[in-house]
């Protein structure tokens, strides 16, 4: 499984973007890994800086502008290259400066797979996301805990 996580302005959204990862791994564990290794070595290097004491508020060097960053998921590295049958992961991945972790908010209801088209769906294999034991397992978890469930459904993992 590839991940691209993209940073960009906060402000201008998704256009304007300041940096750009690709992520292989084949366990979430290891991909969980890299993405914090991604926002560490961002901030380590000076691309990435934090205003204020929260943690939270992280902006462009560079530009001095309010980040804020999306995570994509892709079955193959062409798939990545050609940006096809991406799977976006909720709506923002926040960093917390202080704590060092990451943060998708997100919980079920606000997957949107609906509105996918019917190639995606089978792409991902989305239908099982309709087994009543898979809703329940996902719809009692939020955040980084539903993350991790999707992923796995994703890699053939039972969750």
């Amino acid at each position: 499984m590839y991940a691209k996580i993209t940073t960009f302005d906060f402000e201008e959204g998704d256009a304007s973007e300041f940096n750009r990862e690709l992520i292989h791994a084949e366990t979430f564990e290891n991909l969980d890994a890299q993405i914090r290794s991604f926002w560490s070595s961002s901030i380590q290097d000076g691309s990435i800086k934090t205003r204020g004491d929260d943690g939270y508020d992280l902006l462009d060097a560079s530009t001095g502008k309010s980040i804020d960053a999306h995570l994509i998921l892709y079955k193959s590295k062409l798939d990545f290259e050609n940006d096809h049958l991406g799977l976006k992961i909720g709506q923002s991945v926040q960093f917390d400066f202080n704590l060092k972790e990451y943060r998708i908010p997100l919980d079920y209801y606000s997957l949107d797979f609906d509105q996918l088209d019917d190639e995606e769906i089978e792409h991902w294999n989305l239908g099982l996301f309709q087994d009543k034991q898979v809703v329940e397992s996902l719809s009692s978890a939020e955040d980084n805990e539903l993350f991790e469930k999707i992923f796995n459904l994703l890699i053939g993992k039972n969750v």
